[in-house]
């Protein structure tokens, strides 16, 4: 009876050990890989989680679209559109869904279809606030710098290699 007992014990925590070993490993959360965006126009990435740990780099650039990897006690391990990953805290990191231009020119639409007008063009570089997406596009936002004008427009996302960050979750489903 013992015996019988020991065994459906071991057998339980074999089956709940390897359900959440992949989720809780050494205190570190392994996310659902969500994009998110940089709080701030300055943004130190280390590579650890903590101040004790040496500055990689610095990202110079507000809202820039990020994808959390893990979370460690309040930092978040963050890869951007370049792959490079380090750590940030977590007040550096907003709830804010955005993507970037990464190749040539995006156009934004009057409408969520393929022959409204255009209302904008956004550059390489250029990033893009999500308000809403459908199954292929997504109504953004941006601020154009050099006309100090603020668009709000319909971009495609489906098979759009042109952009990177929060609509990407979006293509994966």
């Amino acid at each position: 009876m013992i015996r019988q007992y020991l065994i459906k014990a071991l057998i339980f925590f074999l089956l709940f050990w390897s359900y959440y070993t992949p989720i809780i490993l050494y205190g570190q959360q392994i996310l659902n890989r969500e994009y998110r965006s940089l709080r701030q126009s300055e943004v130190n990435v280390r590579v650890g989680p903590g101040l004790e740990y040496q500055i990689k780099f610095v990202y110079n650039l507000i809202d820039a679209p990020v994808q959390l990897l893990q979370s460690y006690d309040n930092w978040y391990k963050i890869s951007d559109l370049e792959g490079e990953e380090g750590w940030v805290h977590r007040t550096m990191i907003s709830q804010k869904k955005t993507m970037i231009v990464i190749n040539d020119i995006v156009t934004l639409r009057d409408k969520a279809i393929d022959n409204a007008p255009a209302i904008a063009h956004a550059e390489k570089g250029v990033v893009m606030i999500l308000n809403e997406c459908t199954k292929e596009w997504c109504l953004v936002q941006l601020h154009d710098n050099k006309r100090n004008q603020n668009y709000k427009g319909w971009v495609k996302i489906a098979q759009n290699v042109d952009i990177w960050g929060a609509a990407q979750e979006l293509l994966t489903k």
